[in-house]
């Protein structure tokens, strides 16, 4: 698991993706469902949540959490984070 090391500023707009991700995937979550392809379900159904509570947390509080181990890249999910 990451080691959390701090909160930093994020903005409106870093909150309005992470929901539009969380709703994306719950999508995908209702989607698979319909296939019967249950692992992929709960999958994007745990996304969904960790990025709907990053859009809640960064909305309500203008912060977000700052992973130290986590690189800046468009690897936007490692440790299962809603980066945007």
């Amino acid at each position: 698991m990451a080691r959390v090391d701090q909160a930093r500023p994020a903005n409106k707009e870093e909150g309005r993706i992470a929901w539009q991700k969380a709703q994306q995937f719950l999508k995908a979550a209702h989607s698979e469902k319909e296939s019967g392809r249950w692992d992929a379900v709960g999958l994007n159904a745990i996304h969904a949540g960790i990025c709907a509570s990053d859009a809640v947390l960064i909305n309500i509080g203008a912060e977000r959490v700052a992973l130290s181990n986590v690189p800046n890249s468009t690897d936007h999910y490692s440790f299962g984070r809603c980066y945007v």
